[in-house]
């Protein structure tokens, strides 16, 4: 049994780490994605029959073969199309798969293709989004939905008609000629941040979904070389990144950005960070990711949470809400304003932004409300609010922390 288990939890790590790159080779074959789900979900089903008594040398490269002779085997069967152009590339890659094959499985330009596929123009934009964080970034319909404020019904159906909208449109798999990659931007960006934070957010990214998505950047950085946003992005994932060391304490436990210890802080990656941020800005392109970017670089450049510009950076979510006036950037613009003003204002304005509903299962909301009640010293609100973040929250470790905070708040309305 003890070998069983050891094999089930391989199979899993090995299921996180190879998924979305096969899949991506599957679909280069296929051009079909949900053929190409199909392959992949057989041939790791083949991989639980079999490596239980005889587990391959080379895990990646099976996967890959197996996958591979699972598509031949399928077009032969089913005769999927008239041009054998694609049976004649399935054959002719040789049966010895070795290791050095594998060098690029992770990913390069196949995760491209599988994102600007899933960018589609012909999708609509929201649809784009969902089925990249599914299909590219291997987040679980939970996590998509939160990130995306929506529920888990409406975000199934919603990957389900995108997967049908590219099978009928015959959605070609490719990056796009240069002259139409900068109208496809938005999505792509969109979406690889959103897959940066699911993974920067952990202290531990088994998926390393944080890597990949800074390495998808960069790829499009060396597609596009003179677009500011993407200049923008990389600055703004680097400003993160260099704070991780010090996000959580010795306990795993969450450490807010106010009580971090600043000399864990990477200094290089901040000083490349804002060598970016620098070079984008000069291009006069403003967008939203340079402006976040521009934030961030305010904290990593304090030497203080009590010497932040909290008035520069409420002047930059301005200019943020200027270009992206969505209930999440006016969120994070009220705590500013409650740092550089006052908390009455902050509290009225969140006030306002709770009435519209937008951001009623959202944690960081309630997260927020607590700390403005705390601050103005209405404890009972604010550990009814902590409560409430830590009911919303789908993250063990930030509902932990909702939970001490307001622990902390319980003992001190009860020493009154």
């Amino acid at each position: 049994m003890a070998n069983n288990d050891t094999t089930t939890l391989s199979l899993e790590h090995l299921y996180r780490q190879y998924s979305q790159p096969i899949l991506a080779y599957i679909m280069s074959l296929a051009q079909d994605l949900e053929l190409a789900q199909e392959i992949w979900h057989e041939t790791f089903l083949l991989a639980m029959q079999h490596w239980q008594t005889s587990p391959p040398e080379n895990p990646p490269a099976w996967f890959k073969r197996t996958a591979r002779n699972k598509f031949i085997d399928s077009y032969r069967h089913k005769k999927m199309a008239t041009d054998k152009a694609v049976l004649i590339k399935a054959l002719a890659v040789d049966d010895d798969i070795a290791d050095e094959d594998m060098a690029d499985i992770h990913y390069g330009d196949e995760q491209l293709k599988l994102i600007f596929t899933c960018c589609h123009p012909a999708l609509d934009f929201d649809k784009q989004v969902a089925l990249t964080l599914s299909i590219v970034a291997g987040l679980s319909t939970e996590q998509i939905a939160q990130a995306l404020l929506l529920s888990q019904t409406t975000l199934e159906q919603r990957l389900t008609r995108a997967k049908r909208k590219i099978k009928q449109a015959a959605i070609p798999f490719v990056i796009p000629e240069s002259r139409h990659l900068a109208e496809r931007l938005n999505a792509v960006l969109k979406t690889l941040y959103l897959m940066f934070n699911a993974g920067v957010n952990q202290q531990s990214d088994p998926l390393d979904l944080a890597g990949n998505a800074m390495n998808l950047v960069k790829r499009l950085d060396s597609l596009l070389p003179y677009q500011a946003e993407v200049e923008g992005m990389l600055a703004l994932m680097l400003f993160h990144q260099s704070r991780q060391s010090a996000r959580y304490d010795s306990k795993h436990q969450i450490v807010p950005l106010s009580e971090q210890n600043r000399a864990l802080w990477q200094a290089s990656l901040i000083a490349e960070a804002e060598r970016l941020l620098q070079r984008a800005m000069a291009r006069q392109a403003l967008g939203v990711y340079q402006i976040q970017a521009a934030i961030q670089g305010m904290h990593c450049h304090s030497t203080s949470w009590q010497s932040t510009d909290w008035a520069e950076i409420e002047a930059l979510y301005r200019v943020h809400i200027a270009l992206d006036n969505s209930p999440v950037v006016k969120l994070n613009s009220i705590y500013a304003i409650s740092m550089s003003r006052n908390v009455a204002e902050a509290m009225r304005q969140l006030t306002v932004l709770e009435k519209s509903g937008a951001l009623a299962s959202y944690a960081p909301f309630y997260a927020l409300q607590a700390d403005l009640h705390q601050r103005a010293g209405d404890l009972k609100a604010a550990h009814a609010s902590y409560l409430q973040a830590e009911a919303h929250s789908n993250h063990p470790q930030e509902q932990s922390h909702f939970c001490r905070q307001a622990e902390k708040i319980k003992q001190i309305l009860a020493e009154q």
